[in-house]
């Protein structure tokens, strides 16, 4: 493992919700979710799901592209 590039990983996982308060519509829609305005966001090689729920953005999950889901 490498520390110093794990500590720049956490860094951008923990800026990508503060961007979606200045630009909460930044990701993909998922448009299976509707009506709900559910949006995803890749930071590296992790997947945000998001929602966009009048003046909230609400993160649903955080998991690594390589799992099954």
């Amino acid at each position: 493992m490498n520390p110093t590039a794990a500590t720049r990983l956490m860094g951008r996982l923990k800026q990508a919700p503060k961007m979606l308060q200045v630009e909460p519509r930044l990701g993909a829609s998922l448009l299976e979710f509707a009506p709900r305005e559910v949006r995803r966001m890749l930071v590296d090689d992790y997947e945000l799901r998001y929602e966009v729920a009048d003046d909230l953005v609400i993160v649903l999950r955080l998991w690594h592209t390589r799992e099954d889901r």
